[in-house]
């Protein structure tokens, strides 16, 4: 069929220009049905144009209405017994009592992520597992952190399953606190560049569940997606897409492994032949070492010297706020950096990407690495400078590309020694805050990030990274506070600018970011 008005088919060419979105014939319907109640609320279709063109949460939720939001619990039975029995119980036996990351990624209203959490519990996995559910509709995000569903969601589920993990609420179902608990629920547009990154915690995941959602995207994003979502799994990760996804083994460099449930992705390795091997046969699942707590637990307090107060090893002064328990806006600016032209565009795009704000003390060769994402070269770059000259610039790249390549572990070490080394880089100490809060220590990840804030209280990602760990320990109210914090800071600098220390991240999108978050925990109060 075609378009039933020429406007339709512009703005079906903007959505896609936007998002990635593609509306073939079979799906011009859908779309068309979709517009016209957006079109009832608009006063014109010259704003509905630049509400696509924005980057706004009207604008997302529009784009929400586009795709499909329904789910219910244990969709897909055969992929969920395939993690019950089969991944999951590989993963926690191949690594002791490290933790494990899931992630459910175009979450919906949460179905998907919380049958993740359910599933962890029910195999003795829960104190130990974290699951991140994303989608690009906020709406959706705040239907899934309230966790209130009717009996229709639970349709994949018998009556002696849903006693036990739901109470009833008139015709509705509530889970049980535990298991919101254990979910973080957050915003991404997937077809957006912004992962993996550790600044936004989307990296070294063990298994990603992406189902039916890369059916709207055009061939091409389609390839930029999915290798994406390879490179934010772990060494020894996993991948599961929808029964009605595109196979992407032809579009993103990754091994496949047949199995009863289908067809499921991982990171390709050497030695490891094209297409794999039945995972009920797979002896090498996460052979990597594991990233235990303690380990950086004892740079928390690294002794003498730290912060240089008497009883540092024990208490670190609170950031300085105003009497409503709020902090005054202070976004340092930037340093002048080289003069045009002294430099190669990679470079400069490393220097606009990477944690140090100057970055005045790291080789060129290093940062070309690190803006061409090619974090192996750069590690080891950056592992040869610091036999030359040992500097917290060249620490925060090498922790940051390490961390990049999903390496947990590696990025746990290189922090340690990093903090031994500079215990008064803030940097240093935001991403030992990352990565205290990945391992599953949300409190110590609190204190670290506080430490970094008593360093530099302009350190706007280190807010949201409190912000983070406060969520996860149960204290909204000082998550809201940190958020605030960081909306303070952005509210005024140009959108356009780059976030020190946000790996790329530009202020109007982090501000967006920040202000759902809020909206999300004002709900969940």
């Amino acid at each position: 069929m075609g378009w039933s008005r020429p406007e339709y088919a512009q703005l079906a060419a903007l959505i896609a220009e936007q998002t990635g979105l593609t509306f073939p014939p079979s799906r011009q319907a859908d779309l068309e049905h979709a517009l016209g109640e957006v079109l009832d609320d608009a006063t014109s279709k010259e704003q509905l144009r630049e509400l696509l063109a924005g980057e706004t949460a009207a604008r997302d939720e529009l784009i929400a209405r586009l795709t499909i939001g329904e789910s219910y619990f244990f969709r897909d039975p055969g992929q969920f017994r395939l993690l019950r029995e089969e991944i999951l119980p590989g993963i926690a036996a191949a690594r002791g009592d490290a933790p494990i990351r899931l992630w459910s990624a175009g979450c919906a209203s949460g179905e998907e992520a919380y049958s993740l959490a359910i599933i962890a519990e029910q195999l003795g996995l829960g104190r130990r597992t974290t699951v991140l559910g994303t989608d690009l509709s906020r709406m959706r995000l705040a239907a899934a952190r309230k966790a209130i569903y009717s009996q229709w969601a639970l349709r994949g589920m018998d009556d002696e399953t849903i006693g036990r993990y739901f109470t009833r609420a008139g015709n509705r179902y509530v889970l049980r606190p535990k298991f919101r608990e254990a979910v973080d629920f957050r915003y991404l547009n997937l077809a957006e560049d912004r992962y993996p990154s550790l600044t936004a915690g989307i990296w070294g995941f063990d298994v990603i569940l992406c189902r039916n959602v890369l059916i709207y995207f055009d061939s091409q994003t389609v390839a930029r997606v999915a290798q994406r979502l390879i490179d934010s799994l772990s060494e020894d990760g996993w991948l599961m897409l929808g029964a009605s996804d595109p196979a992407i083994s032809e579009l993103a460099e990754c091994d496949v492994v047949l199995t009863h449930a289908g067809l499921v992705y991982r990171r390709r390795r050497a030695g490891r032949r094209a297409g794999g091997t039945p995972a009920s046969g797979d002896a090498d699942v996460l052979d990597r070492e594991a990233y235990l707590p303690g380990e950086l637990e004892e740079v928390t307090h690294p002794g003498g010297g730290w912060l240089d107060h008497p009883d540092n090893t024990h208490a670190v002064p609170e950031v300085a706020e105003t009497g409503d328990g709020e902090l005054e806006p202070s976004f340092a600016p930037p340093s002048d950096g080289p003069s045009p032209g002294e430099e190669s565009v990679e470079v400069d795009d490393a220097r606009a990407r990477v944690a140090a704000i100057t970055c005045v003390d790291v080789p060129d060769e290093l940062l070309a690495a690190y803006a061409a994402r090619d974090y192996a070269r750069a590690a080891a770059i950056a592992e040869r400078q610091l036999g030359v000259a040992d500097t917290a610039d060249v620490r925060v790249l090498h922790v940051r590309a390490l961390a990049n390549m999903s390496d947990l572990a590696a990025a746990g070490r290189a922090s340690a020694a990093a903090l031994e080394r500079h215990p008064h880089s803030a940097e240093l100490l935001y991403l030992h805050a990352l990565l205290l809060f990945e391992s599953g220590n949300p409190r110590d990840a609190a204190a670290a990030a506080r430490r970094a804030l008593y360093l530099d209280r302009s350190l706007v990602v280190a807010h949201v990274a409190l912000a983070r760990a406060l969520r996860r320990m149960g204290d909204l109210s000082g998550a809201r506070r940190a958020l605030r914090n960081a909306a303070s800071l952005l509210r005024d600098r140009p959108a356009d600018d780059i976030v020190p220390a946000s790996d790329g991240e530009t202020v109007g999108r982090l501000r967006t970011n920040v202000e759902a978050q809020i909206r999300l925990l004002a709900g969940a109060a």
